[in-house]
């Protein structure tokens, strides 16, 4: 079985490097440490449970693989809702604003 604190941790930390990437507006220095350092949580999870002989390598690479993953589909799926939340809110305020013309 693969690794679910591989998982789980890749999942978080690259979940929250997409989210510093394009939606935290911090200065180029601050969000690169903030992604390194999460990078490097994700990391030390996968081989913290290799050294302690919970799992073989491959199953804490095979998790680290599916976290990436769902971490991409969740960040897809989020920024398409978003985007058709955004066009929802266009069209409601263009029909606002064509009810109010004289």
């Amino acid at each position: 079985f693969f690794s679910g604190h591989a998982l789980i941790g890749a999942y978080a930390a690259f979940f929250l490097i997409f989210y510093f990437q394009l939606r935290m507006r911090i200065n180029r220095f601050v969000r690169s440490l903030l992604q390194i350092v999460l990078s490097l949580i994700a990391y030390f999870v996968g081989i913290s449970r290799v050294i302690d002989n919970r799992h073989w390598i491959t199953d804490v690479i095979v998790g680290g693989i599916l976290g990436v993953l769902f971490a991409v589909h969740a960040w897809y799926v989020q920024s398409k809702n978003l985007k058709l939340q955004n066009t929802q809110n266009d069209l409601q305020a263009e029909s606002i604003a064509l009810n109010q013309r004289p």
